[in-house]
């Protein structure tokens, strides 16, 4: 499935999450833009659910921030 382009790009500038102390991600610096689809390959464990959760603003990032075609979103507490 692909975000519509007018949400493109997702953009994340520094985003580190972090949970009970433990670090799941570390300083994010990615774009997603329009074009042929992103995969995302790691062992489990490695964060690519919490990083596809930050992408659909169903998370906010511990540190960093996120925007999608340019704007901010703030996901709710």
């Amino acid at each position: 499935m692909r975000a519509p382009s007018s949400e493109l790009p997702i953009q994340f500038h520094g985003v580190t999450v972090t949970a009970g102390g433990v670090t799941i991600l570390d300083d994010i610096a990615l774009t997603l833009a329009p074009g042929p689809p992103t995969v995302l390959i790691g062992p489990n464990g490695s964060g690519k659910s919490t990083l596809l959760r930050l992408a659909m603003g169903l998370l906010a990032p511990s540190r960093g921030r996120i925007t999608w075609s340019g704007l901010e979103h703030v996901p709710p507490l």
